[in-house]
């Protein structure tokens, strides 16, 4: 019985165009910075391979930490002193990437619907930016966190996605089995191996992403609307 429901967020919940999106993302904040007096291409390379070596965590440490220790030691310690300039980036040439996110019509009515069912709702993006940073994209396709118990970020998991522990440490914060979860996103390759913990798992098809080609013709999936049905069946 599903209890539980873990969604991913962009292009999930959102519509994102992701590729054009993250090189606008690392373009834009390596341009702020540049005008804060670092080096551009230094500080987006640094950034990039730091952000590679946090998709890697082993759990030992909040992703946070293994980010900005990675940075900081790749860049330099300037970073240190500098770290709250990096809210000012988000509350400011953020806003620039608006262009590649957008609402999805529908899904607020859906969250609300399921939420009045009594279905926990985890928005499990991967866990690599910092709380504003979901905020702002989820505003953008007209959500807001309130329906949600558990945000994923940075700085409260100590794995990213696809690694099974990612998975697992939402279960055990929040206490439920992975049998009782529904983990509902449009990657393939980031969301999907939710099942090897145990977890179901719905593939969204408008947005879908599978970079290896895997065959995924055995898995449930579909729009919202056959989310809906499978919830309905399955709850």
């Amino acid at each position: 019985m599903i209890t539980t429901l873990l969604f991913d967020l962009d292009g999930t919940l959102i519509h994102m165009d992701q590729d054009p999106f993250l090189k606008a993302y690392f373009h834009h904040i390596s341009d702020h910075f540049a005008t804060l007096g670092y080096d551009k291409e230094r500080f987006e390379k640094s950034m990039i391979q730091s952000v590679i070596t946090m998709l890697q965590n082993d759990g030992k440490r909040l992703n946070c930490e293994v980010f900005w220790e990675c940075f900081c030691a790749l860049y330099g310690e300037d970073l240190t002193r500098d770290r709250d300039k990096f809210d000012n980036f988000y509350a400011t040439d953020y806003e620039l990437l608006r262009e590649y996110c957008g609402p999805k019509p529908g899904v607020e009515i859906y969250l609300k619907k399921w939420k009045e069912m009594g279905l926990r709702l985890v928005l499990a993006s991967n866990s690599v930016y910092p709380p504003v940073a979901y905020h702002k994209r989820m505003s953008w396709g007209d959500l807001t966190p309130a329906p949600f118990e558990m945000l994923t970020t940075y700085e409260n998991m100590h794995y990213c996605k696809p690694s099974l522990g990612y998975f697992t440490e939402i279960t055990e914060k929040l206490g439920v089995s992975p049998t009782e979860c529904l983990m509902i996103g449009n990657d393939v390759s980031d969301d999907m191996p939710a099942r090897h913990v145990g977890m179901q798992v719905f593939l969204l098809t408008d947005y879908l992403l599978n970079p290896k080609g895997e065959d995924v013709s055995a898995l449930p999936q579909g729009d919202f609307a056959a989310l809906a049905e499978y919830i309905e069946k399955n709850r």
